[in-house]
């Protein structure tokens, strides 16, 4: 206790010798914490987003593809709900339009789990083509669009979100 209690004072009088130097110690400490928590992210999405399995799809079973199979050509839907997505199901062209329904809003989910571990963001990866090796890569699909309705738990507030990726 007597050695801990000296070294702690040690380190406590040098940080207020020394302010700035400490303050980017610890900059510089947070900074590296949130790195390998990235890259552990990133890991373990990684193993949960390949591309192929024993020669098969690794999309989601609930994804509901299109025929097309032009990238630029591809509009997914991210739906709340599975009864919303048996409506869209129905409304869709499936020469171009992917239904994917989803079990409530992706911020409920963000609430309660690890985004990693969450099922819904990791269908949402695959349904997208996203390759955390490639980040920047092209996807398997031209249109997102987001449908949620209006209740006040998500962001989205009734609004249609509709992005484009570059």
């Amino acid at each position: 206790q007597i050695a801990y209690d000296a070294g702690f004072n040690t380190v406590s009088a040098w940080i207020k010798r020394n302010k700035t130097e400490a303050s980017t110690l610890i900059e510089r400490a947070v900074a590296l914490n949130a790195t390998v928590i990235d890259n552990k992210l990133a890991r373990k999405l990684a193993s949960k987003l390949k591309v192929k399995k024993n020669g098969k799809s690794t999309l989601p079973e609930k994804l509901l593809r299109c025929t097309t199979k032009n990238p630029e050509e591809i509009e997914l839907f991210i739906l709340e709900g599975d009864s919303a997505g048996g409506t869209a199901k129905m409304a869709r062209d499936s020469r171009y339009q992917e239904v994917l329904p989803l079990r409530g809003k992706i911020m409920n989910v963000e609430k309660t789990e690890s985004l990693g571990e969450s099922q819904p963001v990791i269908d949402i990866l695959k349904s997208i083509g996203f390759d955390p090796k490639n980040p920047k890569g092209k996807l398997r699909v031209g249109k997102i669009m987001i449908l949620s309705d209006p209740d006040p738990d998500g962001p989205l507030h009734g609004d249609t979100l509709v992005h484009t990726p570059k």
